[in-house]
C-alpha cells in the first residue's frame, strides 16, 4: 500500500445458519467501523481505510457477531489478522542538509544526506548535467558546481533537495609585534629571560553569500484591479546584506524594497537583490483585473430607487382612495321624512331633486 492512497478491504461471511447481528472492523485494539446487519446470507462487508506512515505493519480484521439458541445466546466469529505494508515516500532531513553550504578554498566539506521512507531509500547526488554520485555523503571543494543536489527515491516516489555551494576566501592576518627598550647584554653577564606578548583583536566574520528573494513574499504573479493599487514587497538574504531594486520596462530603475503597482505598470517587473557575492533576480507578471463591484453596486443601487418610487406611487394612490372614501347609491331608500333626501351610508342625508320628462330629455 501506499501512504495516503484508499484501499478496500473486504470481509466474506459464507455459510452461517444463525443471525448475524453485527459486524466489526477492527485495527490493532481499535474498533474501526460499526455496522448491523439483519439478514444472514453470503455476504461481503468492505472498509475504506487510508493508510500513513504510522500503519506500516498494521493488523486488521473483522468479527461478526451471531445470534444463536441456547443458554449462550450470541457468539462471535473473527477472521485472520491481516498485516499491511505501507509504502511511503523519501522524506529528506533537512536539519542535517542545509540549503546553503559556505566552502572556504583548499579545505573541503563532506554533506550527509539522509532520508526516511519505505521502502529504504537510495541516495545520490547530481552535480552539474552528467555527473551523478550514488552515495549518502559527497565531499565537495571550489571545483564543486554552485547549485548541487541531493536525490532520495524508493518506489513510492522521488524527493530532491538544492544545496547551493557557496565558495569562500580564507582571511589571510599578519601580525606584527613591536618591542623596544631592552638592552644588550655584555659578556659574563647572566641572561635574563625576556617575554614579549602580543595581542590580537579580530571582528567576527561571516561567510560571503550571494542573495536570495524570499519567494513566499514576492509570488510571480500579481493580479491588479483598476483603481486599486497594489504594493510588492521584494525582501532578500545574503551577506553582505543585499540592496534592492527593481526595473520596470527598459530604462526605469526604482531603488527600494517596495514597488506600487497599478493598471499604468508594465506587463513585467523584476526585482533585483545585489551584493558582492552576486545577483539574483525575480520576475513578477502583473496581471491586469476588472473590477466589476462597482458596477455591481450601482445596478443594486438603481433598482432599490426603482422599487422605492413604485412602493411610494402604490403607496399615494391607496392613501387618497382611502382619504376620499368610496360611495354607492345601488339599492338606496328614501329618507322617511322626505322623499326626496337619499343616504350616503353615513348619518348625513343627501338632497335630492326630482327630474322631470323634459329634464331627462335635455
Amino acid at each position: 500500500m501506499i501512504a495516503g492512497e484508499w484501499y478496500e478491504l473486504q470481509c466474506f461471511i459464507q455459510n452461517v445458519v444463525f443471525k448475524i447481528v453485527d459486524v466489526r472492523w477492527y485495527k490493532l485494539n481499535q474498533i474501526n467501523v460499526t455496522e448491523t446487519i439483519k439478514t444472514p446470507a453470503n455476504l461481503t462487508y468492505k472498509v475504506r481505510i487510508r493508510p500513513d506512515r504510522a500503519d506500516d505493519g498494521a493488523q486488521f480484521w473483522c468479527e461478526a457477531k451471531l445470534e444463536a439458541k441456547g443458554p449462550q445466546r450470541y457468539s462471535t466469529m473473527s477472521s485472520d489478522h491481516l498485516s499491511i505494508t505501507v509504502h511511503s515516500k523519501p522524506i529528506i532531513n533537512e536539519n542535517k542538509l542545509p540549503s546553503i553550504v559556505p566552502v572556504f578554498r583548499g579545505n573541503p566539506e563532506v554533506l550527509v544526506c539522509e532520508a526516511e521512507g519505505n521502502p529504504k531509500p537510495t541516495i545520490s547526488w547530481i552535480l552539474g548535467t552528467n555527473v551523478i554520485v550514488y552515495n549518502e555523503s559527497l565531499t565537495i571543494s571550489e571545483s564543486t558546481p554552485e547549485h548541487v543536489y541531493c536525490v532520495a527515491n524508493n518506489s513510492a516516489g522521488r524527493t530532491t533537495r538544492q544545496v547551493n555551494v557557496s565558495i569562500q576566501d580564507h582571511l589571510s592576518i599578519t601580525v606584527h609585534c613591536m618591542y623596544n627598550n631592552l638592552f644588550k647584554f655584555l659578556a659574563g653577564i647572566s641572561v635574563f629571560l625576556i617575554i614579549i606578548m602580543c595581542k590580537l583583536f579580530l571582528s567576527l566574520l561571516f561567510p560571503v553569500v550571494k542573495p536570495i528573494i524570499n519567494e513566499n513574499k514576492l509570488p510571480s504573479i500579481v493580479p491588479v484591479f483598476r483603481g486599486y493599487p497594489e504594493v510588492l514587497v521584494c525582501e532578500a538574504e545574503g551577506n553582505p546584506k543585499p540592496t534592492i531594486s527593481w526595473i520596470l520596462g527598459t530604462n526605469v530603475i526604482v531603488y527600494n524594497e517596495t514597488l506600487t503597482i497599478s493598471e499604468s505598470t508594465p506587463e513585467h517587473v523584476y526585482c533585483v537583490a545585489n551584493n558582492s557575492a552576486g545577483r539574483t533576480t525575480r520576475q513578477v507578471n502583473v496581471v491586469l483585473k476588472e473590477d466589476y463591484l462597482p458596477l455591481i453596486a450601482g445596478l443594486i443601487a438603481v433598482t432599490v430607487v426603482f422599487i422605492s418610487v413604485i412602493f411610494i406611487f402604490i403607496y399615494s394612490i391607496y392613501y387618497k382612495t382611502a382619504k376620499m372614501g368610496r360611495y354607492s347609491l345601488k339599492d338606496a331608500k328614501p329618507s322617511a321624512q322626505n322623499g326626496n333626501i337619499a343616504q350616503n351610508g353615513k348619518h348625513s342625508p343627501i338632497p335630492m331633486k326630482k327630474l322631470s320628462q323634459s329634464d331627462i330629455l335635455a
